[in-house]
């Protein structure tokens, strides 16, 4: 396990499983989170990738369907303010849609912090597109500047000065480390994926 490479689709698998309940028969856990899914690449890849649930799956909260990145934040949060008693709200995007969204989470000092844990799969950019037909009719330069879009926002940095802590797990069994916990405040974890060229 500690050689299982860290990527986009290895960490959405791992917030997929810290956000389901134990099969049937095992010993009694905490109540899991509810989860979140991120347009575009997240909800494909758990589509594609997530197991046949062992015991009750977790139900996903999504906008639009596969379509459109705008407000998955704001959705994650409103989930998490209308919860009385839960286990708090995980969820996942990837980093074009984190800073599409971000400003959804600041608050105003009279506010309660939501429990609420975004998990930023940062790819460096929109992957979506490679998956389409544009790659194999536009230069790589072309594409990677307009489609691909990589951005020069520090992920992390920008969470702090929204007031949420921040993890930066560097491997697969940190990240699950980071998972097993509680969902407890408001809380960013920055995964950076192999194969990703954003700033340290």
């Amino acid at each position: 396990e500690d050689g299982e490479a860290l990527t986009p689709d290895s960490a959405a698998l791992a917030v997929y499983a810290a956000c389901s309940a134990p099969p049937a028969g095992a010993a009694p856990a905490e109540a899991v989170p509810d989860l979140v899914l991120g347009s575009s690449m997240t909800i494909r890849r758990l589509d594609r990738l997530a197991p046949p649930a062992r015991g009750p799956a977790p139900a996903p909260i999504a906008n639009r369907g596969l379509a459109g990145i705008d407000g998955t934040l704001a959705t994650a949060l409103g989930a998490a303010l209308a919860q009385e008693g839960g286990a708090g709200v995980r969820a996942v995007v990837g980093d074009l849609a984190f800073l599409h969204d971000a400003m959804s989470l600041g608050r105003g000092r009279r506010e309660a912090e939501p429990d609420l844990q975004v998990v930023v799969i940062d790819d460096a950019g929109g992957a979506i597109f490679s998956t389409l037909e544009y790659p194999a009719v536009t230069a790589p330069p072309v594409f990677n500047r307009y489609f691909t879009a990589p951005q020069a926002a520090d992920v992390a940095a920008l969470a702090r000065a929204l007031g949420a802590r921040v993890s930066r797990p560097r491997s697969m069994s940190e990240l699950r480390h980071v998972l097993a916990g509680p969902v407890r405040g408001l809380s960013v974890v920055h995964v950076r994926v192999e194969g990703c060229d954003c700033a340290v």
